[in-house]
């Protein structure tokens, strides 16, 4: 049952976006996120039976416990009494958590269906306002989504990228915290950082030679990206070299597109070297050295001869899910696997990270080799010795101060319009009910050339 819409953001339609400055377009995002979606919560297994899980989200806490049918159920950790937190409490029935105080125990709907310190003669049970509110969820994959809105649930495949839904994916999960709000987090995409700040990346250095040197020349400019059905923004395959050099095709897009033009210029080519000198230092270079040019090409080379574990056809991926999704996912797709980073809001100053790795083994042997390259490997590698140097450095951004920007910062602000003008936080409607606008028919931005 929806509940009440309570205030509503100050929409974008209010005011032009494109009349706001970017600052003013960030300071209308909300802090502590967009209420209105599914966001990942939990792993299913780390909900026991007994015993409730308490997770904080978009500033609210959550607790999570088995429901009748054995599947996991959420409520507000608020005892409507005087509140105490169920999250100390118990699951002494089937389908029901109790308070630790005085015993209260609520069903998996919210409505209060006994008062242990009470005794069956309580005349608590029923009552309209003794009811501890209720959050809808699915289990997909083995990870539990909440839905954090107040209005009846969008269908969660709107909000939940598609492989979810496919039984042929293999998906493995790695959650960690980022230390600050999820809109610099979010924000972490597609700029002019990404060979700055993973330059001594293990995955940077698993790059071949024609593919380093496109990533490391990332150029002051971007191409506009697209807006997909009112909820995603997207660069098609191509149109940025140093992301396409990230996940191994810089160097095949850049040749085609030369090919095409007739323009040879791309891939830059191994003698113009990694360094560039700039004027404003006095004509110093950077990087200092290019002596690792020699370990790309080795590695390269190596690469060529050594058989791949498991070779199978790149992994086709839907444009709306390719780069940034609202609420808040990041997804690249590379030849053997599906890389999803989904930011979800804890609080004010903290972030939850869920990462995602989706394969496609279509036999036992290729799923115990995921499990274990995953395990061993890949989590490592991917999630916390690159994205950890992200979190590193947003951090210990300041989100409240003026900012000056760049043309490369065109993705994440162009990121900021899509919140505002898109996001269903800003489309609710006063009372009960609620109708999602027709994001299918948003209008997509032009891509801009230049």
């Amino acid at each position: 049952m929806a509940g009440s819409a309570g205030a509503r953001p100050a929409a974008a339609e209010d005011e032009n976006t494109n009349s706001l400055h970017p600052s003013a377009l960030r300071e209308r995002i909300p802090e502590m996120g967009l209420k209105e979606y599914w966001y990942p919560a939990i792993e299913a297994k780390k909900v026991k039976s007994g015993k409730p899980t308490t997770v904080k989200m978009l500033g609210q806490d959550l607790s999570f416990f088995r429901g009748k049918d054995g599947n996991v159920v959420a409520t507000s950790s608020t005892c409507p009494h005087r509140g105490a937190s169920l999250a100390h409490g118990k699951c002494h029935f089937a389908g029901t958590i109790t308070c630790p105080y005085h015993g209260w125990t609520f069903d998996e709907t919210g409505a209060c269906v006994a008062v242990l310190g009470e005794g069956p003669e309580s005349r608590i049970p029923g009552m309209p306002d003794a009811r501890v509110r209720s959050y809808p969820t699915q289990t997909h994959k083995g990870i539990v989504f909440a839905w954090m809105g107040e209005s009846d649930p969008a269908p969660i495949e709107e909000d939940v990228p598609p492989q979810f839904f496919n039984d042929e994916f293999l998906i493995q999960v790695s959650v960690t915290s980022w230390n600050c709000n999820w809109r610099p987090a979010f924000e972490n995409l597609l700029d002019s950082h990404v060979f700055y700040v993973h330059r001594n990346s293990v995955h940077l250095m698993m790059m071949d030679a024609a593919n380093l040197l496109i990533a490391s020349k990332m150029g002051p400019r971007r191409p506009r990206p697209r807006v997909v059905n009112g909820r995603a923004l997207m660069y098609p395959p191509g149109a940025l070299g140093f992301a396409d050099a990230f996940v191994g095709t810089g160097a095949k897009h850049a040749a085609e597109k030369a090919t095409a033009t007739e323009v040879k210029t791309w891939p830059p080519a191994p003698e113009a070297g990694l360094q560039d000198s700039y004027p404003g230092l006095g004509g110093a270079q950077w990087p200092k050295s290019d002596r690792r040019v020699a370990w790309h090409k080795v590695y390269g080379a190596t690469k060529k001869v050594m058989p791949t574990p498991f070779k199978r056809d790149p992994l086709e991926i839907d444009p709306e899910w390719k780069d940034a999704h609202l609420p808040c996912t990041f997804q690249v797709s590379y030849s053997d696997h599906i890389y999803s980073r989904i930011t979800v809001p804890i609080d004010a100053e903290t972030s939850r990270v869920f990462y995602f790795h989706a394969t496609m083994p279509l036999t036992r042997t290729k799923r115990i080799w995921d499990h274990v390259y995953f395990e061993v490997f890949q989590n490592w590698m991917m999630n916390y010795n690159f994205s950890g140097q992200d979190e590193k450095v947003v951090r210990h951004q300041a989100y409240d101060t003026p900012e000056t920007f760049s043309a490369t910062d065109v993705f994440p602000l162009t990121l900021r319009k899509l919140i505002l003008e898109n996001a269903r936080d800003f489309h609710l409607k006063d009372g009960h009910d609620t109708e999602w606008p027709d994001a299918a028919g948003a209008t997509s931005a032009k891509e801009d050339s230049k």
